[in-house]
């Protein structure tokens, strides 16, 4: 689950990292075409780590950034649906 963060608390976070807080909440709740990988790891490292590119990229973090995959923190990766069994007749 992607951590969202109170309006406020996202105010300040986006002020002191550089972004536009609703872009922020779009990027976070998966709304918006979000940010750009190099971007995400840039926002991490300003918020200290507050919010994780997970965060920031819930859709396709994994994508991303395979090496994150069962990191401390980080979201299942989703499963994708088997396709179903063709029949043979």
């Amino acid at each position: 689950m992607t951590k969202l963060l109170p309006p406020e608390e996202r105010r300040k976070l986006a002020d002191k990292v550089g972004v536009n807080e609703a872009t922020l909440y779009q990027a976070m709740t998966g709304k918006g075409s979000g940010f750009k990988p190099a971007e995400c790891v840039r926002i991490e490292r300003d918020s200290e780590f507050r919010l994780r590119r997970w965060d920031l990229r819930p859709k396709d973090w994994w994508q991303n950034w395979p090496e994150l995959i069962g990191a401390e923190g980080a979201p299942e990766v989703p499963t994708l649906p088997k396709p179903a069994a063709e029949s043979t007749k």
